[in-house]
C-alpha cells in the first residue's frame, strides 16, 4: 500500500468488443477504491458520461453484479458508487493508444488526472488540497470488463510508502 503515489500507464484495445477499460487507485479491498473508466464510444454504450472518475464504496463488493452495474451507471448508486467527475468527452476508440498520468497525494488532499489519446490531451482535472476522501492509502491497478486489450502498461514514478 502507498500513501502518496504518482503513476502512469497506457492501453490500446484489440478490437471486437466494446466494453469498459480503465485503471484503479486508492484500492482498499474489492468494494472500496477509485476507478477511472470508459466504454468504447458508439452505439452500444450510449452514455452521456463515458469517461468518469468513480468512488466505489460498495456494500456488496463482488458478491453480486450490483457493484459492476453501479460502476457502469451514469448516476450515483446508493450503497455502491459516487461519480466524482465526468468530463464531456467520448469514450475510447479502437486503434488508439490511451495514456494516463495520475498524482494521488492524500496526505495533502490532492489529486491530478490527465488522459491522452494518441499523445493528444483528451481531458484532465486537478483537485489541489480539495480531494477529500477516507481512502488515504491503497494500491493501483488496471481494469477491464469483458474487454480484450492489445496492451496494458503501467509504471509508478514516485512512491512514498507508509
Amino acid at each position: 500500500m502507498y500513501q502518496d503515489v504518482e503513476f502512469s500507464g497506457s492501453f490500446s484495445n484489440i478490437g471486437g468488443d466494446d466494453d469498459w477499460i480503465g485503471f484503479v487507485f486508492g484500492y482498499q479491498d474489492i468494494g472500496h477504491f477509485y476507478i477511472v473508466s470508459a466504454p468504447l464510444a458508439g452505439e452500444s454504450h450510449k452514455t452521456p458520461k463515458p469517461w468518469r472518475l468513480t468512488k466505489v464504496a460498495s456494500d456488496t463488493g463482488n458478491t453480486s453484479d450490483q457493484m459492476m452495474k453501479a460502476i457502469m451507471s451514469d448516476e450515483d448508486v446508493e450503497g455502491q458508487t459516487s461519480i466524482l467527475l465526468s468530463p464531456s468527452t467520448q469514450g475510447w476508440l479502437r486503434d488508439k493508444v490511451y495514456t494516463w498520468n495520475v498524482t494521488h497525494r492524500p496526505s495533502i488532499n490532492s489529486l491530478s488526472i490527465a488522459i491522452e489519446e494518441d499523445s493528444i490531451p483528451l481531458w484532465s482535472h486537478e483537485w489541489e488540497h480539495t480531494f477529500l476522501g477516507e481512502e488515504h492509502t491503497g494500491r493501483v491497478g488496471l481494469f477491464t470488463f469483458s474487454q480484450a486489450v492489445r496492451f496494458f502498461s503501467m509504471k509508478t514514478k514516485k512512491i512514498c510508502p507508509l
